[in-house]
């Protein structure tokens, strides 16, 4: 598993901000997000436990961890880039769908997972910032898809379900297909999974 801590501050404490304000031209960056202006995340960032508020050791628990499907895997260097880049704290761990090893490096699993972690970050120790498991698949055909959100409801790591894959119901699925999804989702909505 990988995880980074935040910079400290120069008094030795956590830093309550982000180390970097870097916009690529055009784009966003985490503390875009976090500003007035944004989401105002001050609040949340005002709380020494943002995502582990029991504190769990070794991890946050399920209510705040991250699911993530994705085709491939994430680009580890990039994914320590931005988190250095912005001060960021990482709990992020691989998990491949059955069993089959994903190519490097898919950069919508990468993007899914740098944005997650900016998005559920305590700034601080990798422990209070949320976790997220990133379920790779080594293709993108519908069973394999199916076999990931049942791999990922069965293990019930997480509570919070994220994935930029998939199309258009009515071209990439047939109506037995998006009945097999819908019941997979509903029985995870049940549960009290977000998605």
């Amino acid at each position: 598993p990988l995880r980074l801590e935040a910079a400290k501050s120069s008094s030795g404490g956590v830093s309550k901000a982000p180390s970097a304000n870097i916009t690529p031209a055009g784009g966003y960056n985490p503390t875009d997000l976090y500003a007035s202006t944004g989401y105002n995340f001050q609040a949340l960032h005002n709380v020494a436990h943002c995502c582990n508020p029991n504190n769990y050791p070794g991890s946050s628990p399920p209510e705040t961890t991250i699911a993530i499907f994705g085709v491939g895997g994430y680009a580890q260097n990039d994914l320590t880039t931005f988190a250095n880049t912005f001060g960021l704290a990482l709990n992020v761990q691989p998990e491949s769908i059955g069993g089959a090893t994903p190519a490097c490096c898919n950069a919508e699993t990468t993007l899914e997972t740098e944005w997650a972690a900016a998005m559920s970050n305590s700034l601080g120790s990798s422990v209070n910032t949320s976790a997220i498991w990133v379920y790779e698949a080594a293709n993108s055909q519908l069973g394999t898809f199916l076999s990931a959100i049942n791999q990922i409801t069965s293990e019930g790591k997480g509570r919070i379900f994220l994935t930029g894959w998939g199309c258009a119901e009515d071209s990439c699925f047939n109506s037995n297909s998006i009945t097999t999804a819908d019941n997979v989702f509903n029985t995870m909505a049940g549960i009290g999974w977000t998605m």
